[in-house]
């Protein structure tokens, strides 16, 4: 009987850190949307409206979080 408890204990560990893992991806993938988005928006202004002061180190700060996702295994998505 214990082994059963402890299959079914092991089971349900594995299933919450797959489910974990998932909603992890999906904050990770929101989040890299969120950053293409900011990067679009200063470009869009730039060409729109012209350059502020900050704006190259703005960009540099996004592409940096931008790789770290990607590096971590985040998709960024078609373009």
């Amino acid at each position: 009987m214990s082994s059963f408890l402890d299959k079914a204990k092991d089971k349900t560990k594995a299933i919450a850190g797959s489910a974990k893992d998932k909603v992890d991806d999906v904050k990770d993938a929101r989040k890299a949307d969120d950053l293409l988005d900011d990067l679009g928006r200063i470009i869009y202004r730039q060409r729109t409206q012209g350059t502020l002061n900050n704006d190259e180190a703005r960009i540099t700060a996004l592409v940096e979080e931008l790789q770290a996702l990607e590096a971590a295994g985040t998709t960024l998505g078609d373009f």
